[in-house]
């Protein structure tokens, strides 16, 4: 039952981040707690942790867009992602992808290589998206088209049927996202900085 309550507010989450709108930081918060349990049950730790770091970056998300002081968040417009910032999270993200990696198979039960390495990438990916997406950096939707396409196989073989739709609905969804957000830049392009 909750795997089904996480999966349906995890439709409205992406559904309002297509649209722009700051509530989704809400769904996602709560989505994020439901996916703590089920993938706690279901061993796949990497996404557990990942859940975890939803929540905060939820928050984050809901402080930018929402709460954080008018002159802040007229500042944080939809922007592009320049070069040198690229070159960073492409650094970070194999960082935190050795590090959950050797964590999983160090002191945890999760099979490696599979689907330990699928879980960890699918949990890199998100990381660096979700991160992107509370700055509002369009290419976050890039990630998520990646992570989305291996989420969709990897839940399958574990099993998590109710999520397995849901993830077929964020890839469609990451693909409208993109569209989307591309259109909100404006004519003075912006590059979002690390």
């Amino acid at each position: 039952m909750i795997e089904i309550i996480g999966a349906v507010l995890g439709f409205i989450y992406i559904f309002l981040e297509v649209l722009q709108k700051w509530t989704m930081w809400i769904f996602g918060i709560v989505s994020a707690l439901c996916y703590i349990i089920v993938f706690y049950n279901s061993q796949l730790y990497a996404e557990m942790g990942l859940n975890f770091y939803f929540v905060v970056m939820s928050a984050y998300g809901l402080y930018c867009w929402k709460l954080a002081p008018k002159e802040a968040t007229e500042e944080l417009k939809f922007c592009f992602i320049d070069k040198p910032t690229v070159v960073k999270l492409t650094i970070v993200g194999a960082l935190i992808f050795a590090l959950v990696a050797w964590i999983l198979v160090r002191f945890t039960d999760e099979a490696f290589p599979h689907p330990g390495l699928a879980d960890t990438f699918v949990m890199t990916l998100s990381i660096l998206a979700t991160w992107m997406a509370a700055r509002k950096i369009v290419e976050c939707w890039y990630l998520w088209i990646v992570a989305d396409m291996v989420a969709v196989p990897l839940y399958y073989e574990q099993e998590l049927y109710s999520t397995v739709p849901l993830y077929v609905v964020y890839l469609i969804m990451s693909v409208m996202g993109l569209v989307q957000w591309r259109k909100s830049i404006t004519n003075d392009t912006t590059f979002a900085k690390f």
